[in-house]
C-alpha cells in the first residue's frame, strides 16, 4: 500500500499490528477523518500534559468538596523562576495584587480589653502546618509576654494553604484552642513568602491599625521581648520611615539553581539587590507596613520576601536601618546575653533548646557594690 498523508494513520495501525498485513480492508474517507481526529486528540493531550507540568502557576485553593483532580494537581506544581520568559521589570502599573481570601481569621488577636489599653507591638511569625511543636515551644517561652494576646504585645502565626487534609484539620483545631493563627488560600511554599508578608501587613493595617510597631520573624527564632521593647522606644522616630534589623545594604543574587535563594536572571536581571533586612527578624511601624502594602501593586512580584520588602522601601524613598542585636545566626548561649539588652534575636534555635534557654536564669556573680 502506498503511504500518503491521507493513509498515514492507516500505515501506523498496520505497523502496530491492528490490521494484519493480509487483511483486505477498504477505508472510507469518513473512517480516515475519524482516525486522524483520534490521533490529533492523543497528540494534543500529550502536549497539554507536558505544558502543564512546566507551567509557573499559583492558584487559590478550593475548599469545595467537589474540587477537581486537575486543581489538586496544579496545586502541587512547584513554582520555578526559570519559567519566566521575559526579564522582570523594576516597576509596573497595578501589576501585582494580593487578592487571596482568609481561611482562618482570628479578629480577637487585636481586641482591646479596656479604654486605656494600647498595643505597642504585634509579632508576625512565619510558620508551616507541620511545625506545631515549634509553635507550642514559642507559646511556652517568649510569647508569655503577650499574656495570650491580652497584653500590650500581640502575636500571630501565619500560614498559607496545603493539600494535606489531615494537616488542615490539625491546624484548624489548634486555631480553635489558641485563637492565634491567620491563614489565607495561597499555596504555602517558600516561593510564596512574599504573599505571606503581604497577608501579614494587610491583616495588621486592617485588623490591628492601633498597633504601633510590627516584628516579622520565624518559628525557629528566639526573641528577647524586653530588649526589643527598649529598641522600639529608642528608635521609634526612625521606624516611621524605615525597616530595621539585621540589614545588609549590598547583596548579590544567587545564580546557582541549587541554592535555596536562587534567583534567575529573568526573575531579577540585575547584579545586586537594593539590600534587605534578614527575614529572620525585622521591625517597622504600622505606618511603613501600610505604605509597603499600598505601593506593592506597582512593584512586580519577587519571591524572596525580605528582598521584596526592600524593593518597596526603595520605591517609597524609605531606608533599611541596621540595629545591633538582631542576629541571622545563633550566638553561643549565655543566659545573661540572651536575657540582657545586647541580643534581640537568635536564629535556628530548636524547640527543645528554646525551652531550655527560657528556663535558664542569669546567675553571673556581681561585685557586692553593684548589686
Amino acid at each position: 500500500m502506498e503511504t500518503t498523508w491521507s493513509t498515514f494513520p492507516i500505515w501506523i495501525l498496520f505497523r502496530c499490528g491492528i490490521f494484519g498485513h493480509k487483511s483486505r480492508i477498504t477505508i472510507s474517507l469518513r473512517a480516515k477523518v475519524l482516525i486522524w481526529a483520534v490521533l490529533c486528540v492523543v497528540v494534543v493531550t500529550l502536549v497539554s500534559a507536558y505544558a502543564i507540568s512546566h507551567m509557573q502557576i499559583n492558584l487559590p485553593f478550593s475548599h469545595s468538596a467537589t474540587r477537581s483532580n486537575v486543581r489538586d494537581m496544579l496545586m502541587e506544581i512547584q513554582v520555578r523562576n526559570t519559567t519566566v520568559l521575559t526579564p522582570r521589570p523594576d516597576a509596573c502599573e497595578a501589576c501585582f495584587s494580593h487578592n487571596f481570601k482568609y481561611v482562618i481569621d482570628n479578629d480577637v488577636m487585636c481586641k482591646l480589653y479596656n479604654d486605656s489599653q494600647e498595643i505597642d507591638l504585634i509579632i508576625l511569625i512565619f510558620t508551616t502546618h507541620q511545625h506545631q511543636k515549634e509553635r507550642n515551644a514559642i507559646r511556652q517561652t517568649w510569647l508569655n509576654y503577650t499574656n495570650r494576646n491580652k497584653a500590650n504585645i500581640r502575636y500571630s502565626f501565619l500560614l498559607g494553604e496545603v493539600l494535606d487534609e489531615n494537616m488542615r484539620k490539625l491546624v484548624e483545631e489548634e486555631s480553635r484552642i489558641h485563637n492565634d493563627i491567620i491563614k489565607e488560600d495561597f499555596v504555602d511554599t517558600y516561593q510564596n513568602l512574599t504573599h505571606k508578608i503581604m497577608m501579614a501587613f494587610k491583616y495588621t493595617i486592617t485588623k490591628c491599625p492601633h498597633a504601633k510597631f510590627i516584628l516579622k520573624t520565624d518559628d525557629d527564632v528566639w526573641v528577647n521581648i524586653p530588649g526589643l521593647l527598649k529598641v522600639l522606644q529608642r528608635e521609634k522616630m526612625i521606624l516611621q520611615t524605615a525597616v530595621a534589623g539585621a540589614c545588609f545594604h549590598g547583596a548579590n543574587p544567587h545564580r546557582n539553581p541549587d541554592s535555596k535563594w536562587y534567583a534567575s536572571f529573568q526573575s531579577y536581571p540585575h547584579d545586586s539587590y537594593p539590600g534587605f533586612c534578614s527575614g529572620t527578624g525585622y521591625v517597622t511601624s504600622n505606618n511603613v507596613a501600610k505604605k509597603i502594602f499600598e505601593i506593592s501593586k506597582n512593584v512586580p512580584f519577587f519571591h524572596l520576601e525580605d528582598v521584596y520588602v526592600a524593593m518597596c522601601l526603595r520605591k517609597l524613598g524609605y531606608r533599611l536601618y541596621k540595629i545591633a542585636g538582631f542576629n541571622i545566626g545563633r550566638p553561643p548561649f549565655d543566659p545573661c546575653l540572651y536575657k540582657g539588652d545586647n541580643l534581640i534575636t537568635s536564629h535556628e534555635v530548636p524547640s527543645e533548646m528554646l525551652i531550655s534557654y527560657w528556663n535558664t536564669t542569669c546567675t553571673r556573680w556581681k561585685p557586692h557594690f553593684l548589686v
